[in-house]
């Protein structure tokens, strides 16, 4: 929609801004960001609700415009989701700074569903 809005410009910097901000040693992303400050509001890492469409849209965009910056961003994104996310057969709530498993870990949210969708799209 952005791009047909003439608007690419500003979704790429918004999302660059955001990938900025997650955890370099993981990189991780929690599930809300402060966007006055950039400081993470919740450090919960996952695939669920409040973060399921940063690493949905990043596959899409790759896909229908052929952006390789997204295809990257996706690959790197997407390896740190299995490496400290996917507990098999499950995605569980890590902290984002070390990817130890939170509390939460089987609060499933719907959202979740997502990553198996995107998998079949492009085979990692």
């Amino acid at each position: 929609m952005l791009v047909l809005n003439g608007e690419q410009d500003a979704s790429k910097k918004a999302l660059r801004a955001t990938w900025k901000h997650r955890n370099t040693n993981t990189n991780l992303l929690g599930n809300h960001i402060d966007i006055v400050t950039g400081a993470w509001q919740a450090i919960g890492a996952g695939i669920g609700g409040n973060v399921d469409s940063f690493y949905e849209y990043l596959l899409k965009g790759a896909v229908m415009f052929g952006d390789n910056e997204l295809y990257q961003l996706w690959k790197t994104a997407y390896a740190a989701v299995m490496k400290y996310i996917h507990k098999s057969p499950w995605y569980i709530e890590v902290n984002m700074a070390n990817g130890e498993a939170s509390a939460n870990n089987f609060e499933v949210c719907s959202s979740n569903c997502f990553c198996r969708c995107c998998c079949t799209v492009v085979r990692y």
